[in-house]
């Protein structure tokens, strides 16, 4: 899963920075298997991001860092339609869980390669088609001119 996620800009409230994910500028993009995927490789969709944060210290991402992320099941869309219903409908149950759901537990790794940009492994808990389970995910962050914030998992 890959996800370009945009932040505005800053919000400081005691000690700490609380970024709100913009819905409009992020997304979620996931790859699919298909049977001809040694072939043509995977299939790849985006789903539409409904809300989300980031919160912490900056001078402390690791103690502080917390990241929230809710994305809309029913909005995968690839270049296939009968590919989205299928995902949407059969693999995702989407009537049924119309949200999938991201709340970390932690951030560990924290490497600041310059002064506005680094890397940071979030730890945390995934919630597709009603079942949660742990996942880990490598970041890449980046702080820009404007106080707004960027980032890109895989």
């Amino acid at each position: 899963m890959l996800a370009p996620i945009f932040i505005g800009p800053r919000v400081a409230t005691a000690g700490l920075t609380r970024l709100k994910i913009d819905p409009d500028q992020s997304t979620v993009s996931a790859a699919v298997a298909e049977p001809a995927a040694m072939v043509r490789g995977d299939a790849v969709g985006t789903f539409r991001v409904i809300d989300g944060e980031v919160i912490g210290d900056p001078a402390n991402p690791a103690g502080t860092g917390k990241v929230r992320i809710i994305v809309d099941a029913t909005s995968y869309r690839s270049d296939s339609p009968s590919r989205d219903r299928t995902v949407a409908g059969k693999s995702l149950e989407s009537d049924k869980f119309r949200t999938i759901a991201f709340e970390s537990k932690s951030v560990v790794g924290v490497v600041t390669t310059r002064s506005n940009e680094g890397t940071a492994i979030v730890n945390g808990s995934l919630t597709l088609h009603g079942e949660t389970r742990p996942m880990t995910v490598p970041v890449h962050w980046m702080l820009n001119p404007d106080g707004s914030f960027a980032s890109d998992a895989k």
